[in-house]
């Protein structure tokens, strides 16, 4: 960084110094300005993108008191302007983080008059501030590394990120947008603070995207023990008192977190995923559904409902005494129960969804206003490389993503026993979590419901995304190749041990 000048002795600053910081800044600097391009055409420029709504906006919106200026779009267009009617205020008994960049959204915007418009663009901001935030983590984290394993991941990063499959969500009112955020937040800052260790700040930042996570709503709820396990170890690297206590309070906020989002999510909300789950995909494959129905704890009468979904207006689900019967005579426990009992069932099941649902990356939700829209349901094709690229492999062999993880999963257990650093084992730990999170991402929609599997899958996809850029760092480092190398020399030195007995 900098040279001894040969008459006084003192360091003095050579002359490659500026060039090479300055050019570090200016990459640095492209990268970021490239990304806030990229996400900004896609949500600001007409014309802009969306994700048309599935019925799920007014659980956000309306307890803002905003209704969609067009009505009865359905999927097919994207929405992007509200009217503010204080006489359409409705509290939903559901409770999701997205209500907070929603609020904060609807406060920046200034609508307060009775008829004001709303444009959906506001909480996009919001919402693209948030992941620009973490790019820029990304930048900080990949500082400490070479400019070839730098470039490559943030270049990584940058294509994955800034695809439309992620952009198109920043202007909805869906949960699955705060889920996707912390995420990419959390795992980011658990990053950080492997390579720069736990600072106060970043452990804040953490738990903040964790807890964005956690509450965005009960499918990710389950993930609270995670970030709670990660804060509890980075406990045990500090020794200063306050900051041990500030991190332990963390991981308990992080499981308390979890478990209020659990206990208030509503009985009726659980329970019609339920019957989605028996009546559309447990008993529509069923070979004795009335037997199954029995171990289930409902009456074998309850085969005619077969086919039915809760929310059809000739669903016996609309009966809410019938209904409360329902939630009172099956459980998930149950459910779980059955799966236990009939392994191959549950595993056809998921099979299945593997086969039909998951290619399904970006769905057939309409992306364009309709003003925009060429055809119902367009979907946007521009900054789609990356989701089409997946897409694409999913139809070629959806069995490819089982074959990931597994690589993936031996890849960060040969890092764990041959130690290559500590900075790599912890990122080993990073990835196994990430791909337990993975799997109980894809068991519980695959498992728990059967209305839009496809859509309760994109956190799944992410997480997929998220282990490639991982599993990139590990291979641009030299660690999976030098773990190898300490592997094979411990077979090799093993199989001497063993012949030189032999013989």
């Amino acid at each position: 960084m900098f040279e001894m000048d040969s008459a006084s002795g003192t360091p003095s600053y050579g002359r490659r110094w500026f060039p090479q910081r300055f050019a570090k800044y200016c990459l640095e600097g492209g990268f970021m300005l490239t990304f806030i391009a990229f996400v900004s055409i896609q949500l600001f420029i007409p014309p802009y993108i969306g994700m048309a709504d599935n019925g799920d906006f007014a659980k956000v919106a309306r307890r803002l008191s905003l209704v969609p200026a067009n009505t009865g779009y359905g999927y097919e267009y994207f929405t992007a302007d509200y009217i503010f009617l204080r006489t359409s205020h409705w509290e939903s008994d559901f409770r999701t983080s997205e209500q907070w960049p929603a609020t904060i959204a609807f406060l920046l915007s200034g609508v307060k008059t009775e008829g004001d418009v709303f444009n959906i663009r506001w909480l996009g901001a919001i919402h693209a501030l948030i992941l620009i935030l973490v790019f820029g983590l990304v930048l900080l984290i990949t500082r400490v590394t070479g400019v070839w394993v730098s470039v490559g991941v943030r270049f990584a990063v940058l294509w994955i990120f800034s695809d439309v499959l992620y952009v198109s969500y920043l202007n909805s009112f869906y949960s699955d947008t705060t889920a996707v955020l912390g995420l990419l937040g959390s795992v980011t800052l658990a990053a950080l603070i492997i390579v720069r260790g736990p600072q106060t700040v970043w452990v804040l930042g953490f738990m903040l995207f964790a807890v964005l996570l956690i509450t965005s709503k009960a499918q990710h709820a389950l993930w609270g023990v995670l970030p709670a396990l990660f804060l509890f170890f980075t406990v045990r690297r500090n020794g200063r008192v306050a900051t041990r206590v500030l991190r332990a309070g963390g991981a308990v906020v992080l499981l308390a977190a979890m478990v209020v989002v659990l206990w208030i999510t509503p009985t009726h909300y659980k329970g019609e995923a339920r019957f989605n789950l028996i009546f559309r995909k447990i008993l529509k494959s069923s070979l004795m559904p009335a037997q199954d129905l029995l171990e289930l704890g409902l009456p074998a009468t309850d085969v005619r409902f077969i086919g039915f979904t809760a929310y059809a207006p000739d669903s016996p689900a609309a009966d809410e005494k019938w209904f409360a019967e329902f939630c009172h005579r099956t459980s998930y426990k149950k459910v779980a129960a059955f799966y236990a009992h009939h392994p191959i069932r549950a595993f056809d099941i998921m099979k299945r969804d593997l086969e039909t649902w998951a290619r399904y990356i970006r769905f057939d939700f309409g992306n364009f206003r309709r003003q925009d829209a060429v055809r119902p349901g367009q979907r946007a094709e521009t900054f789609a490389l990356w989701s089409d690229f997946r897409i694409w492999l999913f139809f070629l062999w959806p069995a490819h993503i089982v074959a990931w993880y597994s690589i993936l999963t031996v890849g960060a257990i040969v890092v764990l026993a041959t130690r290559p650093s500590m900075i790599a084992v912890q990122f080993a730990w990073l990835t196994i979590a990430l791909i337990g999170a993975a799997g109980t991402e894809y068991i519980i929609s695959s498992l728990a419901d059967s209305e839009e599997t496809f859509r309760h899958l994109f956190l799944f996809h992410a997480i997929t995304d998220v282990t490639v850029c991982t599993a990139l760092v590990g291979l641009l480092t030299g660690t999976v190749k030098q773990s190898i190398e300490i592997l094979s020399k411990r077979v090799l030195r093993h199989s001497s041990v063993s012949l030189n007995v032999f013989v």
